[in-house]
């Protein structure tokens, strides 16, 4: 909210909790990769927390990229990533 993006803020944190209830949401979860070819990689975000297996996945494209000079990532079943900009 502070960033000036009310949708993207404390607002949230009633959807979170009905998540979290519902099953979709599964706190504590971190990334997981299905497939790592050096410059390729796709990632499993557990139905975690976007915020934290989004900054997880681009960490690890990043290392990547700068190794290999290049990275092609996806990341999947990953929850609600709030402002996806912001990772860019």
């Amino acid at each position: 909210n502070l960033s000036g993006h009310d949708s993207h803020g404390v607002g949230m944190l009633p959807r979170y909790i009905d998540a979290v209830a519902e099953g979709g949401l599964h706190p504590n979860a971190a990334v997981r990769i299905n497939l790592d070819i050096g410059t390729m990689l796709s990632l499993d975000g557990q139905h975690g927390y976007g915020q934290v297996v989004g900054v997880q996945a681009m960490e690890l494209g990043i290392e990547r990229a700068r190794r290999h000079g290049s990275c092609i990532l996806t990341l999947a079943h990953a929850h609600h990533l709030g402002r996806i900009g912001h990772f860019a």
